[in-house]
């Protein structure tokens, strides 16, 4: 049944401790089908590769995210609120990957955290982040690693935080969704499939032994649009083109918001001054998983670099 953990309006997503541990005091609600008149909103983004779409309201610190005929999120940061309204056939476990997938992420990065769009892997107690847009095979490169024998941090959203002059990598949730195939050829079977946000995935956050608290970030790989190459190949990327692609890959509410912006430019240039950057070129094949794992991981530094904080 839809909504059917809703209980007098309000939705306590007891299986997400994503809520009890980062949104502490937040409240998430069912509203109504009754959406803010559009002279109320001002739009901030244009559909994206998901068709997501971003209004702020006149009220200062809320917004509201659409996911077209599916379900619609109205977010106030400043009285610590969701409110969901969501179509007759989305499922309750569809609007809570919604919230974790890409809510989550929203108004961390509107609280001032560096969000950003990747996949995670703990190698030999150091993070490599996997970087790069959706369909490029970040989520089955880290599930890769992680049936070789590595933790998974996450393959979505990870939050990167400086932390007693380290740089650490934490995942918003910890979770994995494969495509079917992908599904198929690393772990050799699939869960029942699942539709969501127009793509065929399967979650397999109850196969996983992911790493669920921070770990020192040593390198972050970007994963090449279009692969020029069968076999993989990484190559040193300076800070300063790093820096861009860490902001190009972040996620974000309010793009507008200058000071936001400002903050995330200094952060996402302080990680790219510390931290090791390279692009992942290589072609989009199974059987060549495990020379792009070596690849990686050959890459990787030897010692995870600190920062002075002051």
């Amino acid at each position: 049944m839809v909504f059917a953990r809703f209980s007098n309006s309000i939705y306590y997503p007891s299986a997400l401790p994503l809520f009890e541990s980062l949104f502490r005091g937040w409240r998430i609600a069912r509203r109504p089908s009754v959406t803010a008149e559009a002279s109320f909103l001002r739009k901030l983004s244009h559909r994206d590769a998901l068709g997501i779409e971003v209004y702020a309201s006149e009220w200062a610190q809320s917004f509201v995210v659409r996911f077209p005929s599916s379900t619609t999120f109205h977010i106030s940061i400043s009285e610590k609120t969701i409110q969901i309204e969501a179509s007759r056939d989305v499922t309750v476990d569809q609007v809570e990957r919604l919230l974790t997938d890409q809510i989550a992420p929203r108004i961390l990065a509107q609280l001032g955290k560096l969000v950003i769009h990747a996949s995670a892997v703990e190698i030999a107690g150091s993070a490599a982040l996997l970087v790069g847009r959706s369909g490029l095979g970040k989520s089955t490169l880290g599930a890769s690693f992680h049936q070789d024998g590595e933790r998974l941090l996450g393959d979505d959203a990870i939050i990167i935080s400086l932390r007693d002059g380290r740089w650490y990598a934490e995942a918003v949730y910890p979770s994995l969704r494969l495509r079917n195939d992908s599904c198929i050829q690393v772990f050799g079977s699939s869960n029942e499939k699942d539709y969501l946000e127009s793509t065929w995935k399967c979650r397999l956050d109850d196969r996983l032994g992911v790493a669920t608290k921070p770990v020192p970030l040593a390198s972050i790989f970007f994963l090449e649009d279009k692969p020029k190459r069968l076999l993989p190949r990484v190559r040193a990327l300076k800070p300063s083109p790093a820096c861009m692609r860490i902001l190009e890959h972040s996620f974000w509410l309010d793009p507008n918001d200058r000071a936001l912006a400002a903050g995330r430019f200094l952060i996402a240039g302080q990680v790219a001054d510390h931290i090791s950057s390279f692009t992942l070129d290589f072609a989009r094949d199974y059987a060549i998983l495990p020379e792009v794992r070596d690849a990686v991981t050959a890459s990787m530094p030897n010692a995870i670099m600190g920062v002075d904080e002051r």
